[in-house]
């Protein structure tokens, strides 16, 4: 029985939360993960879950992905975007979405082949794609 929350156990935690959130989802047909960083106390800790919906490939629909659409059109970037690849600075990328509400590096971009994840400009990623 746990007594009272810490780092250690509140990341074991949201390992074990993690696992039952996928199991949970998978019945569904849904992609499930906890999102973001957890915030804990010395009686309690909180998550963020997201579930979403699958494409035929498999592949989660989530909210970057969704949100691209719209953003793609208003910034005339490709429809299709998301997952094309492109090189800034001599390195690849992969575009995986975009968050509106961060006006100056909106677009969400994962680096190949280490799989860091950044945020870049839309000028940047429009220089990239044209290329």
């Amino acid at each position: 029985m746990i007594t009272g929350m810490t780092r250690a156990t509140a990341s074991m935690l949201r390992e074990r939360l993690n696992k039952t959130v996928n199991e949970f989802a998978n019945e569904f047909g849904l992609a499930g993960r906890v999102v973001g960083t957890h915030r804990y106390s010395l009686a309690n800790a909180t998550f963020k879950i997201e579930l979403a919906t699958v494409d035929e490939e498999g592949n989660p629909k989530t909210k970057e992905i969704t949100e691209w659409a719209i953003f793609a059109l208003a910034n005339s970037l490709p429809e299709d975007g998301v997952g094309k690849t492109f090189i800034s600075g001599g390195k690849q990328y992969r575009i995986t979405g975009c968050v509106r509400r961060r006006y100056r590096y909106p677009i969400s971009v994962v680096r190949l082949p280490d799989g860091k994840k950044y945020k870049m400009p839309v000028d940047t990623v429009k220089r990239g794609l044209e290329t």
